[in-house]
Protein backbone atom coordinates (compact mmCIF):
# COMPACT_ATOMS: atom_id res chain seq x y z
CA UNK A 1 0.00 0.00 0.00
CA UNK A 2 1.02 3.34 -0.89
CA UNK A 3 1.70 6.19 1.73
CA UNK A 4 -0.73 8.46 1.88
CA UNK A 5 0.01 12.11 0.32
CA UNK A 6 -0.86 15.71 0.67
CA UNK A 7 -1.44 17.60 -2.47
CA UNK A 8 -1.85 22.22 -2.34
CA UNK A 9 -4.87 22.84 -4.29
CA UNK A 10 -5.23 26.47 -3.29
CA UNK A 11 -3.12 28.58 -0.65
CA UNK A 12 -0.26 29.65 -0.12
CA UNK A 13 3.30 26.45 0.52
CA UNK A 14 2.56 24.52 2.82
CA UNK A 15 6.15 22.99 4.17
CA UNK A 16 6.56 18.89 4.53
CA UNK A 17 5.91 19.57 8.43
CA UNK A 18 2.59 21.12 8.02
CA UNK A 19 2.03 17.92 5.35
CA UNK A 20 2.62 15.73 8.03
CA UNK A 21 0.44 18.00 10.60
CA UNK A 22 -2.53 17.56 8.53
CA UNK A 23 -2.59 13.89 8.18
CA UNK A 24 -1.49 13.33 11.53
CA UNK A 25 -4.25 15.95 12.65
CA UNK A 26 -6.97 13.88 10.31
CA UNK A 27 -5.90 10.62 12.40
CA UNK A 28 -6.79 11.97 15.35
CA UNK A 29 -10.12 13.78 14.31
CA UNK A 30 -11.18 10.45 13.01
CA UNK A 31 -10.35 8.94 16.07
CA UNK A 32 -11.83 11.69 17.79
CA UNK A 33 -15.25 11.21 16.47
CA UNK A 34 -15.72 7.71 15.39
CA UNK A 35 -18.02 6.93 18.78
CA UNK A 36 -20.07 10.02 17.63
CA UNK A 37 -20.42 8.83 14.11
CA UNK A 38 -21.39 5.47 15.12
CA UNK A 39 -24.11 6.69 17.18
CA UNK A 40 -25.37 9.15 14.75
CA UNK A 41 -24.34 8.44 11.41
CA UNK A 42 -26.68 11.47 9.68
CA UNK A 43 -25.13 14.43 11.36
CA UNK A 44 -22.25 15.68 10.15
CA UNK A 45 -19.49 16.00 12.66
CA UNK A 46 -18.00 19.50 13.64
CA UNK A 47 -14.29 18.39 13.03
CA UNK A 48 -13.15 22.26 12.25
CA UNK A 49 -14.09 23.05 15.31
CA UNK A 50 -10.94 21.69 17.08
CA UNK A 51 -7.24 22.59 16.86
CA UNK A 52 -5.02 20.19 16.62
CA UNK A 53 -1.20 20.98 17.40
CA UNK A 54 1.73 18.81 17.89
CA UNK A 55 4.14 18.80 21.14
CA UNK A 56 6.46 22.40 20.67
CA UNK A 57 4.86 22.91 17.29
CA UNK A 58 3.88 27.16 17.45
CA UNK A 59 0.96 26.25 14.25
CA UNK A 60 -2.19 24.17 15.14
CA UNK A 61 -4.74 22.91 12.59
CA UNK A 62 -8.53 22.94 11.93
CA UNK A 63 -9.77 21.01 9.32
CA UNK A 64 -13.12 21.04 7.32
CA UNK A 65 -14.06 18.19 5.27
CA UNK A 66 -15.37 19.72 1.65
CA UNK A 67 -18.68 18.80 0.50
CA UNK A 68 -18.09 19.24 -2.79
CA UNK A 69 -15.43 16.77 -2.93
CA UNK A 70 -14.60 13.65 -0.56
CA UNK A 71 -11.13 13.87 0.07
CA UNK A 72 -10.21 17.34 0.05
CA UNK A 73 -9.99 19.89 3.17
CA UNK A 74 -10.37 23.20 4.28
CA UNK A 75 -7.62 23.81 6.36
CA UNK A 76 -7.07 26.48 8.57
CA UNK A 77 -3.37 27.32 10.10
CA UNK A 78 -2.69 29.21 13.20
CA UNK A 79 0.69 30.28 13.85
CA UNK A 80 1.41 31.67 17.86
CA UNK A 81 4.13 34.44 16.87
CA UNK A 82 5.35 37.20 19.73
CA UNK A 83 5.27 41.11 18.12
CA UNK A 84 8.32 43.20 18.68
CA UNK A 85 7.33 44.09 22.23
CA UNK A 86 7.67 40.37 23.09
CA UNK A 87 3.77 40.29 23.50
CA UNK A 88 1.58 36.82 22.03
CA UNK A 89 -0.06 37.26 18.41
CA UNK A 90 -0.98 34.83 15.50
CA UNK A 91 -1.22 34.97 12.25
CA UNK A 92 -3.88 32.68 10.35
CA UNK A 93 -3.46 31.68 7.36
CA UNK A 94 -6.38 29.24 5.00
CA UNK A 95 -5.75 26.45 1.78
CA UNK A 96 -6.93 24.32 0.78
CA UNK A 97 -5.45 20.45 -0.01
CA UNK A 98 -6.02 16.91 -1.21
CA UNK A 99 -5.22 13.83 0.43
CA UNK A 100 -4.29 11.15 -1.85
CA UNK A 101 -4.18 6.86 -0.73
CA UNK A 102 -6.30 8.01 2.43
CA UNK A 103 -10.04 7.19 3.19
CA UNK A 104 -11.81 10.66 3.73
CA UNK A 105 -12.97 11.80 7.08
CA UNK A 106 -16.67 10.92 7.06
CA UNK A 107 -19.53 13.05 5.96
CA UNK A 108 -22.36 11.62 5.53
CA UNK A 109 -23.17 14.54 2.76
CA UNK A 110 -20.58 14.13 0.25
CA UNK A 111 -21.62 15.73 -2.83
CA UNK A 112 -21.81 12.40 -5.89
CA UNK A 113 -20.66 12.28 -8.92
CA UNK A 114 -22.75 13.01 -11.65
CA UNK A 115 -22.98 9.36 -13.65
CA UNK A 116 -26.06 10.90 -14.87
CA UNK A 117 -26.37 10.42 -19.22
CA UNK A 118 -24.95 13.37 -21.02
CA UNK A 119 -25.68 14.63 -24.23
CA UNK A 120 -22.62 12.92 -26.23
CA UNK A 121 -21.10 10.10 -25.50
CA UNK A 122 -17.37 9.95 -24.17
CA UNK A 123 -16.51 8.43 -27.28
CA UNK A 124 -17.85 11.08 -29.56
CA UNK A 125 -16.16 13.52 -27.05
CA UNK A 126 -12.61 11.64 -27.48
CA UNK A 127 -13.04 12.34 -31.89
Amino acid sequence: MTNPSVHLVKGLHITATDKRNILAAIDFLEEKFAEFVATSPQTVPNYGCIHCTRKGSPKSYALTPRKIEAGTYDVEIRTKEKNDYGGDRSRVSMVVVRIKNRAPLYRPDYAQPDDSPGLFSSEELAQ
